[in-house]
């Protein structure tokens, strides 16, 4: 009898656990259902579906369907993960799923963070949305892009294509939202209280907020400097066209029948050169990039060189072309004028390449070689065309002796 009763008495003490835990069961699956039910047909009100079709992760109304149903059943299997310390503990299992149970324990006690990182991002994602939408309206009914194209002027067509797509407003409009979701992705990290993942994320996205004011101001630096270059170079080509300097384009090719380039375009163009280059370093220094900002300052100092052997050059051609013209039409010598041409061209290239400190030791000796051979070519020429001519002078002089040693 003491045996049976040995026997009968963990069996009838595990009733009261094993009828507990199979209501926790039954509590858990009734639970579990509802929440699957509740869950696909909240999907269903929100179409969720079509926002899947939209977004591309499901390729048609079936895969769609199908991503409802296994959201419904992860939150049916979540239920049961819920219930599931309770129903270790009530099998008298505790012990050895401690583990386990301090597992869903952290997990619950994180569950508080993740409902606020979600909500915050939900809170961002209508309120940025809300904002990025007006922004986007308000830049359309300006009409920034026609008044783009317009102020680049480019092709009217063109921009009349750019218009009706509102690329640009469009691009301002997403920066808006990129710009404002910054901030409460940041509060949404610091809420969620992982340190090892947020704390780098958080800190990157801190040095994002703090680099935007220069990014800013960069973009605005190189706004206007592009506005201001566009402006200055072409009221300075208006001008130099109409003071007529396009009269001297003419003397800038060697050759008569190269193709004429525009002087006023020319120094219009390098006016908007310069005055980029300044803006853009500028911005370069706000943006605290050390090594492009040396680079650039670098250029800068060197723009003056560049300029004056422009200069040097474009006067040595301008100055060969009308002193050759002028002997060609005075002495009727083509290959004088030509020669005449030539050798102020190539001066101007050594004193061009003089001015920009390119290899100053080899352009000068070039320039000697080249000066000495000439010299020396001139001088064979000279002679060897001459014999006959010296010849009869120093016979005439010969004759002019003799008849004095005569008388």
């Amino acid at each position: 009898m003491d045996a049976i009763n040995a026997f009968l008495e963990p069996i009838l003490s595990a009733i009261p656990n094993i009828l507990g835990t199979v209501l926790l069961l039954l509590v858990a699956w009734i639970i579990a259902v509802i929440v699957r039910k509740l869950t696909f047909k909240g999907l269903e009100a929100i179409h969720a579906d079509q926002r899947f079709l939209s977004w591309g992760v499901a390729q048609d109304e079936g895969d769609a369907r199908g991503l409802l149903q296994t959201i419904a059943k992860v939150a049916y299997f979540l239920v049961f993960v819920f219930f599931l310390p309770a129903i270790l503990q009530g099998l008298n299992i505790g012990g050895v799923m401690e583990p386990i149970t301090n597992m869903f324990d952290k997990f619950f006690a994180f569950i508080p963070n993740i409902i606020g990182s979600i909500l915050i991002l939900v809170l961002a994602f209508y309120f940025c949305g809300f904002v990025r939408d007006i922004v986007q309206n308000l830049l359309e009914r300006v009409n920034i892009d026609g008044k783009l194209a317009g102020l680049l002027q480019t092709d009217p067509e063109e921009g009349q294509t750019r218009s009706k797509g509102q690329q640009v407003a469009k691009g301002l409009a997403m920066l808006v939202y990129v710009l404002l979701f910054i901030p409460f992705l940041t509060a949404a990290l610091e809420v969620l209280g992982i340190e090892s993942i947020a704390k780098p994320i958080v800190n990157l996205l801190n040095t994002m907020l703090a680099a935007i004011p220069n990014i800013l101001i960069a973009l605005v630096l190189v706004s206007v400097g592009a506005l201001l270059a566009k402006l200055i170079g072409d009221l300075v080509e208006n001008l130099l066209s109409a003071a007529n300097i396009d009269r001297f384009t003419k003397y800038l090719n060697v050759k008569e029948d190269a193709h004429s380039l525009q002087l006023s375009a020319i120094l219009g163009h390098a006016v908007k050169a310069v005055i980029g280059i300044f803006f853009l370093v500028q911005a370069l220094n706000v943006l605290q990039l050390d090594v492009l900002s040396q680079i650039g300052q670098a250029v800068i100092a060197y723009l003056p060189l560049v300029l004056s052997a422009i200069a040097i050059l474009c006067l040595g051609v301008i100055g060969g072309n009308l002193l050759a013209n002028f002997l060609r039409e005075s002495t009727g010598s083509k290959f004088l004028a030509n020669t005449v041409q030539y050798a102020l061209v190539i001066l101007a290239i050594f004193m061009a390449l003089d001015q920009l400190q390119f290899a100053a030791s080899i352009v000068n000796i070039g320039f000697m070689l080249i000066v000495g051979g000439a010299s020396v070519a001139f001088a064979l020429a000279f002679g060897l065309g001459g014999r006959d001519f010296a010849r009869k002078q120093l016979e005439r002089l010969d004759y002019k002796i003799n008849q004095k040693d005569e008388k």
